[in-house]
């Protein structure tokens, strides 16, 4: 694929009608929820989507794979601007308790709530766990199509929209980041391009990959693959299986606690 430092310019059909339908239904809503990766806020954060009225209200989700120290240290940081709160959407008690922080902040007996962010951040599976409606939600980006309404308990009601980014994603280490926390899927994401950009960050956390996959970890990428595949048995005319290996390892917690982005 293409790595062109100058940014990559793409935007899905669906991504973009369920931009300009968001923008319509704005004016109706509360407030929006606004869904960040605990592990990647500032990546997942986009400053053109922020409303200029006071409507937002930041939920940092996947907080349980990102180190307590750094979520609290985030919370912190946007709580100069905005409400904030962290949670793992997996866990419906969560999702529950901050639904009632929620609702303190905002005392009308009615409410429309709009829920945005990236793909695959979670949005879908909160919903779900507040409202017990039975909306589709998956693994992979892109489950959500289009902005729907739903109507819930105690008068809430929940706008689930399809995880939306930003038109041009400037430069490969935001590219990267964006493909390991899953933030894009299929034909556009490029695993050997967000492997090599983990293996470097993890030269910083040699621990996380000293136990992992029993080996040092290199400053030569190719090293680091054959260690991984030797680990994982994986065959050497399947060697492009490693660098799949390791980023499905970063999601899924297995190299431990991680955040993605420099707390400036």
């Amino acid at each position: 694929m293409d790595c062109s430092q100058s940014g990559r310019s793409w935007y899905p059909h669906h991504m973009m009608k369920a931009t300009e339908e968001l923008m319509r239904c704005a004016m109706a809503t509360d407030a929006f929820l606004y869904f960040l990766d605990a592990r990647a806020p500032v990546t997942t954060f986009n400053q053109d989507f922020i409303p200029g009225d006071g409507k937002l209200i930041i939920l940092l989700n996947k907080a349980d794979l990102a180190p307590y120290d750094a979520v609290a240290l985030w919370q912190k940081r946007f709580r100069d601007r905005f409400p904030v709160f962290s949670l793992s959407a997996r866990d419906k008690s969560q999702c529950l308790d901050t639904m009632k922080k929620i609702r303190k902040i905002i005392t009308r007996r009615v409410l429309y709530l709009m829920v945005a962010g990236v793909p695959n951040v979670g949005k879908s599976l909160f919903i779900r766990n507040v409202t017990g409606k039975k909306i589709k939600v998956g693994s992979s980006p892109g489950v959500t199509t289009k902005v729907s309404w739903l109507p819930a308990l105690d008068g809430v009601h929940f706008a689930d929209t399809p995880g939306i980014l930003w038109p041009r994603i400037d430069g490969d280490d935001m590219f990267a980041r964006l493909c390991l926390i899953d933030a894009i899927g299929g034909r556009m994401i490029d695993s050997e391009l967000a492997g090599r950009w983990l293996l470097r960050f993890l030269e910083k956390h040699a621990e996380s990959f000293a136990r992992r996959y029993g080996a040092a970890i290199s400053s030569d990428p190719l090293v680091n693959i054959r260690n991984i595949s030797d680990r994982m048995n994986i065959r050497k005319e399947e060697s492009s299986r490693a660098w799949e290996v390791l980023i499905q390892d970063f999601r899924c917690g297995r190299l431990g606690k991680l955040v993605l982005d420099e707390i400036e």
